[in-house]
């Protein structure tokens, strides 16, 4: 071992934390819990406790230490069982409030929006107790959030005002003013006027949500010079973490201030304290001060449990979560080695919580669902603004399938998506689009994401009934049109639609005489809200970072006289106040002062204004959808009922019944069939060909076990679901034959063949010619290969079709393999030449002599593979200038995939050829 490597592994080894900071003493955390009470059993209690929470399919989390709580509560408690649903925090709340679940472990604190979707069902606040403390550096088990600076920076400490006038844009702890140069905190010398730089997680993560409410009081206008990471998937499967990333940026540059965790640090960065109060005093980031809570950016984990009103805790419920609380509980955290355990003061406040007037009333326990609906019942979560709607709905369906029944939750759009996931619902209506939390929940439960078919167009301008957005100026004002792209460079700061330069005055805008320098004023709808997220992710991408400095965001507010104050009400009455102001709201408040401009998705137009034709023809680009989710994995067909009843909404007559309604509109012809589409996927050609093909007759009877290796891993199961299938069926004719699965990947399955230690290989694509060539050179003879179906049109991980595009204004329709060859190769072994321009494809004017720049994946992916032989001939000399995408995962556990950045790239640019 090298020198630098010796010292790497040391620093590593000892777990290095930084100067100036202790390690916890000796002992501090089984002393803690050596100072707790053991658990003495109130009641004896039997059933079985259905658990959700932070674990997911790819990694276990809380798996271990639910297994030991389990076991040691087993040793109080046999007669209680568990079921584990921990598929994620995301999903967790959703699951108690659709009676799914009984309790929920969550992997950090409650969010504000699953409070809030909690309370709408259950009309009370989610009833919790804290069961732990958060680690000081475990990934995945909430540690701490640290601020660091460069080693040579003379802070040690800073509050937590100075923190928020830094990074925020409000400074609502306090502090004078933003802080922006390090003279700001007092610093002088070279320091005075040297710009603060600032490094930290991408907006999108959690973390983030946490840090709004401890740091900032509450505001999300964040300082959007932040410098933003994201994990970054290495091509050996391991992850460049984004924590490792921010404090390896913030070693290089001595100005920075950087948001990570001790587990990320290296020597050339240092750790700071942190203080509550102005005065202070300061904590630094141990494990001692966490458990006592002292630092005060100490994470918490909560129990989150059913408590209907005017009733008891579940009897076993409370059993299990004074066990947690007590010395064996808190000493199965310690055994853990990933969280904290609470502190002495902590328990008892806890314990106190489970206690109370109705504890020797045993209860009831929380409604459950049940479990097999009443057959032909289709059960349906949604949007309460929609409930007229899915009543013409009902009666509709129901006139012509008599037998149909119904059973609604529709008790707002947050709580939809829960009852699919959960399994309480058949179908979610919402009322705005699907948010990336909830599909993610749904992922980590199910493993693929949900479907959906739009069924209604939102309203024109209804208050709450998902009206259009309009963008509105002041009615002397000059501009009549404008492009998202412009939009995005007014009220965002990142510009990724790809405008030039941000637009902060009207002159920018290209107009002229007492309207060239004036600034352009921005007024809208507080950004967390459904209707900014949705302007969020049409218009800036799903950028958050907002044009603070001229954004004005308004909410509804209250009146003494019980009514509401309606904040598109406020926003049209600030507008036509200001001429130089533009906003974006809903056109319910009309006012001669103002006017709504017509937009256009690309440059250059076309142009349409928010009327209802354009809305139903989705040629105004801030129309918004009404969508309905549901259950159906990949390649499998729709639950009957459920087709049956979309099948209706989609029809001439469901569509009618959203037009009775009045407020909804329908959808267009052209849309219909498109919806109808997705719901036929599974069921038309495909059944078709199946139905030709011959039954299956057997040959001989046959008995034994077939050791099985092919597409799939720990992970994502991928081919296990149809494999399974087959097996089932095998089976019926040759009961004796039972299947061992190794299911560990394509790449491994032809070496377990030459290595026999499989009988069976099942592969997610074409064979490799290196995994021939290997197999060959073993065995002395190619391995014999059958085809078994044909890879799917669009579904990812199931070998879907390599399509290529360009941009919809590029005149070209079609392409033969030989010119694709010639584009995105250097040997053009399928035909006579390279083709580096559009002139060469035979483009005429200016798409004559503009350069052809191919984007696509990656070429070591297996995409790359495959299209080597199918489309260069067999050739591995790639065109140099192919500009290469692998996935990015984003911090809300969804991944950024490499297909979309390719035509999200092309989008910006339009003669771009991506593959």
């Amino acid at each position: 071992m090298t020198a630098a490597g010796l010292r790497l592994a040391l620093i590593v080894g000892a777990g290095w934390i930084g100067p100036g900071l202790r390690a916890a003493p000796p002992g501090v955390e089984q002393a803690v819990v050596a100072s707790l009470p053991p658990y003495e059993p109130r009641e004896a209690v039997t059933g079985t406790i259905r658990l959700w929470g932070h674990g997911s399919t790819k990694i276990d989390f809380m798996g271990k230490l639910v297994q030991r709580w389990e076991a040691g509560f087993a040793r109080f408690q046999p007669a209680v069982k568990f079921d584990y649903r921990m598929y994620g925090t995301a999903s967790a709340i959703g699951a108690l409030y659709t009676g799914a679940g009984d309790l929920a472990l969550m992997g950090e604190e409650v969010f504000p929006f699953e409070a809030a979707a909690y309370e709408r069902v259950m009309r009370m606040p989610a009833p919790q107790v804290e069961i732990a403390t958060g680690s000081l550096d475990v990934r995945n088990f909430d540690f701490a959030q640290i601020f660091f600076v460069h080693r040579d920076n003379p802070i040690s400490r800073m509050t937590l005002a100075q923190v928020d006038a830094i990074f925020g844009t409000e400074h609502l702890r306090g502090a004078p003013r933003n802080f922006r140069t390090w003279g700001d905190l007092g610093l002088t010398g070279e320091w005075t006027h040297r710009p603060i730089h600032l490094y930290g997680w991408a907006f999108d993560n959690d973390f983030w949500i946490y840090l709004r409410q401890e740091v900032f009081g509450g505001s999300h206008r964040w300082n959007n010079a932040l410098r933003e990471y994201s994990h970054i998937p290495r091509p050996d499967g391991t992850i460049y973490d984004a924590g490792q990333q921010i404090l390896e940026a913030l070693a290089r540059d001595p100005d920075g201030i950087a948001l990570s965790n001790l587990r990320y640090a290296n020597p050339r960065v240092k750790p700071l304290a942190l203080a509550a109060q102005p005065g202070g005093p300061f904590f630094e980031a141990t494990k001692e001060n966490l458990i006592e809570r002292s630092y005060p950016l100490t994470r918490i984990i909560p129990a989150v449990f059913n408590l209907p009103a005017g009733q008891a805790i579940d009897p076993k419920v409370r059993e299990f979560l004074r066990y947690i609380l007590s010395r064996e509980g808190q000493g199965d955290i310690v055994a853990d080695g990933e969280y904290l355990p609470l502190n002495r003061a902590a328990v008892f406040e806890q314990l106190g919580k489970l206690a109370g007037p109705g504890e020797a009333v045993p209860g009831a326990g929380p409604p459950v669902a049940s479990a097999k609906p009443e057959a032909g019942t289709i059960r349906i979560c949604g949007d309460d603004r929609m409930e007229s709607v899915v009543k013409n709905w009902e009666e509709g369906f129901q006139k012509e399938n008599p037998g149909a029944r119904f059973e609604n939750k529709l008790m707002g759009t947050g709580t939809g998506m829960a009852g699919v996931y959960s399994g309480v619902a058949d179908l979610a209506i919402l009322g705005r689009e699907i948010t990336p939390v909830e599909t993610m929940a749904f992922a980590w439960v199910y493993r693929y994401p949900p479907a959906a078919v739009e069924v209604a167009t939102g309203s024109l301008d209804v208050p709450g009934k998902s009206p259009a957005l309009a963008v509105l100026v002041s009615s002397d004002n000059p501009v009549s049109h404008l492009t998202l792209a412009q939009l995005d460079a007014i009220f965002g700061c990142e510009r990724r639609r790809g405008a030039p330069g941000q637009i902060r005055t009207w002159g920018d805008l290209g107009l002229t005489g007492e309207w060239a320098d004036r600034p352009i004023h921005a007024y809208g709808r507080d950004v967390d809200t459904g209707t900014a997220g949705f302007f969020r992710q049409a218009v800036l991408k799903g950028s958050r970072k907002w044009n603070w400095d001229e954004l004005t965001e308004f909410t509804d507010k209250p009146q003494p006289d019980g009514s509401v104050l309606d904040a598109d009400r406020q926003i049209a009455s600030a507008l036509a106040a200001d001429r130089f102001g533009i906003a974006v709201s809903s056109l319910h408040y009309p006012d001669p002062r103002v006017k709504a401009v017509a937009l256009a998705e690309g440059d250059g137009g076309p142009y349409f204004g928010p009327t209802r034709d354009n809305l139903i023809a989705r040629e105004y680009p801030l129309t918004r959808s009404i969508g309905a989710y549901f259950n159906r994995a990949p390649g499998q067909a729709i639950d009957p009922k459920v087709d049956r009843f979309l099948r209706y909404i989609l029809s001439q007559q469901g569509q009618g019944d959203v037009a009775r309604e009045g407020d909804y509109l329908p959808l267009s012809a052209d849309k219909i069939q498109e919806q109808l589409g997705k719901l036929g996927a599974a069921d038309r050609v495909e059944s078709r060909t199946a139905e030709a093909a011959p039954p299956y007759r057997p040959r001989q009877s046959v008995s034994g076990v077939i050791r099985l290796w092919g597409h799939g891993n720990i992970a994502l199961p991928w081919m296990r679901q149809l494999v399974t299938f087959w097996e089932t069926g095998f089976r019926r004719y040759h009961p004796g034959v039972t299947v061992r699965y190794e299911m560990h990947g394509t790449s491994s399955a032809i070496p377990a063949l030459y290595t026999g230690v499989g009988d069976l290989s099942i592969l997610g694509e074409e064979i490799d010619p290196d995994a021939v060539a290997a197999f060959a050179k073993v065995k002395g003879y190619p391995p014999v290969g059958i085809d078994l179906m044909t890879g799917s049109l669009d579904v990812r991980n199931f070998d879907f079709a390599q399509m290529f595009f360009v941009h919809k204004d590029n005149p070209l329709r079609q392409l033969t393999l030989a010119q694709l060859d010639g584009i995105f190769g250097e040997e053009h072994r399928r035909g006579p030449e390279n083709i580096r321009t559009w002139g060469q494809l035979g483009l005429e004017g200016d798409w004559a002599d503009k350069p052809i720049t191919p984007y696509g994946w990656r070429i070591d992916d297996s995409f790359g593979i495959y299209l080597q032989q199918a489309l260069l001939n067999g050739s591995h000399r790639w065109n140099c200038a192919l500009r290469e995408f692998a996935h990015i995962p984003r911090p809300d556990g969804t991944i950024y995939d490499h297909g979309q950045q390719i035509l999200d790239a092309l989008a910006h640019d339009r003669y771009l050829k991506p593959g």
